[in-house]
């Protein structure tokens, strides 16, 4: 089977839970999938809830051109999935780059943002569409969202990313539905993530969202590891997306401790940082203006 076209993207961590408050942000980590859309009928196992099928949906419905014949695909990850990841942005993301790159036609981030969230929403992934994720797995860095608003008003805020080491505590699988009352009865505490956000505070943001996303996925287990992992430490821990995975934020003179830790409590995690901030206007081409989701 040829390659016709690749794309990469790449995971994220939440500092605010959309759903809480409408709001969301989320940072870009350097944990990476890279997508390639080939000739010739695949099945894609791993993809539950079709989002290569819809990615190829959404550009067919836009009317761009594709190749020839039966199209398949084949993806490399390092992003674990289900986990609050942002594995499920970062496919999009990739499969809509593959697309771009075999056929020649770019797409600006903001766009390809668009349509994932048309995506995502459409495969039923996501619950708010999350357009924070969509930019954080195409690499724009940390930028605090209206996930209401698919305008350029959208943007709230852009952070720098933290120079911190981040280890990713893996919990097994999800074991219930999110239940959207829980986070509208506690949407106070996410407003107040909010704007802990914009004034800067991001590690203030970042334990706040945590606590309140566990609170409502009443994961008294996560509860109980931020305060075995934090205890005598200077880290900030917190659950990612929905969870289950927890995420660690350690300064680097602090990692060998922070590992030690967790390998005490007999955590399964894996290490990474945060991704550099790419400068991007989100300039659109005229003919974008009739491809956006």
């Amino acid at each position: 089977m040829r390659v016709l076209g690749t794309g990469r993207a790449n995971g994220g961590i939440s500092f605010l839970h959309a759903l809480g408050c409408g709001n969301g942000c989320s940072a870009p980590i350097d944990l990476h999938m890279t997508v390639s859309l080939i000739d010739g009928k695949t099945e894609n196992l791993d993809d539950k809830h079709g989002i290569l099928e819809a990615s190829l949906d959404w550009w067919r419905a836009k009317d761009l051109s594709l190749p020839e014949g039966d199209l398949g695909w084949q993806v490399h990850s390092d992003i674990p999935s289900g986990m609050g990841l942002k594995s499920s942005s970062a496919l999009a993301v990739a499969a809509l780059n593959a697309l771009s790159n075999a056929t020649d036609r770019t797409l600006t981030h903001f766009s390809i943002a668009h349509a994932v969230v048309n995506i995502q929403t459409q495969t039923g992934c996501s619950l708010t569409g999350g357009l924070d994720d969509a930019i954080t797995a195409s690499g724009l860095g940390m930028r605090l969202v209206d996930n209401n608003d698919l305008g350029y008003a959208a943007m709230l805020k852009i952070f720098n990313p933290l120079d911190l080491e981040i280890f990713i505590v893996l919990r097994g699988r999800r074991k219930s539905a999110i239940d959207k009352a829980a986070f509208e009865a506690l949407q106070p505490r996410f407003e107040e993530a909010c704007l802990k956000l914009l004034d800067g505070d991001l590690l203030a943001a970042f334990t706040q969202n945590g606590i309140a996303v566990a609170r409502c996925l009443s994961d008294d287990e996560a509860l109980r590891l931020y305060s075995e992992i934090e205890s005598g430490s200077t880290d900030r821990v917190a659950i990612t997306g929905s969870g289950p995975a927890i995420a660690v934020l350690s300064e680097t003179n602090s990692t060998a401790a922070t590992a030690e830790r967790l390998d005490s409590l007999g955590l399964n995690f894996i290490r990474t940082r945060m991704l550099q901030v790419r400068e991007d206007d989100f300039v659109v081409d005229p003919w974008e203006d009739e491809v956006w989701a």
